[in-house]
């Protein structure tokens, strides 16, 4: 795949306004719950606040969760053209996966209040694949971004930022971590949200000199 590269601050734009607007999706939504509801960020799933039937505000969520996931993958396709490092195809197929997964979430809202449905199944599945796609994508794409920021440590504070996710999905899926349910959960895909801003404020701050130069093309590898 031949393209040229791309602007950096566009990518860092993008993923500021992902992040941006799945956190603005996500407290609106929460204000809205009314009773006889209550929701908690500490106790309750994410996904939760994409239910109509406990939220005035549903489809709030459920944009701001498609948003996410598309501008994520558009991002990771233009860090792909941009840079001339890292696993740029297995980034971009994680990055596929994580944002089928944060559509298929949004598409088929499951939880307290959800209408009875046989399709739950496939909103368990997106929410897998948004978090396992998601957090194997941040390391795949550090090696793939680190030739753009040109931070030394970038890499590895992004491969702690992807653990952090996962060791919060397996302490999720843990009976003793019900009461904490949201925290969990929230440490798991709040860590892909997290390396995006990480990411793009690399992206803004850089200083180097390649950056002045002529577009150039590559082959991605």
């Amino acid at each position: 795949m031949t393209s040229t590269r791309t602007n950096p601050t566009t990518l860092a734009a993008l993923w500021l306004t992902a992040a941006l607007v799945f956190f603005v999706s996500e407290a609106i939504a929460a204000a809205a719950v009314a009773p006889p509801y209550r929701y908690s960020y500490a106790s309750d799933y994410i996904s939760q606040l994409g239910v109509p039937g406990w939220t005035r505000l549903a489809a709030v969520m459920n944009v701001g969760l498609c948003v996410q996931g598309i501008l994520f993958f558009i991002g990771a396709v233009l860090a792909a053209r941009a840079s001339a490092t890292g696993r740029r195809r297995l980034f971009l197929v994680l990055a596929a996966l994580y944002s089928l997964g944060v559509i298929l979430v949004a598409a088929v809202p499951f939880g307290l209040g959800a209408p009875a449905s046989n399709l739950g199944g496939f909103h368990w599945l997106g929410a897998l694949l948004a978090i396992f796609g998601g957090n194997a994508a941040i390391v795949a794409g550090s090696s793939v971004v680190a030739g753009l920021v040109g931070v030394r440590w970038y890499r590895k504070a992004s491969v702690v930022l992807a653990v952090l996710g996962f060791v919060s999905f397996l302490i999720l899926s843990q009976p003793a971590a019900r009461p904490s349910l949201g925290i969990w959960e929230r440490g798991s895909v709040y860590s892909i949200m997290l390396w995006q801003i990480f990411s793009a404020v690399l992206l803004l701050a850089r200083r180097s000199p390649r950056s002045t130069k002529a577009p150039t093309r590559f082959s991605v590898s």
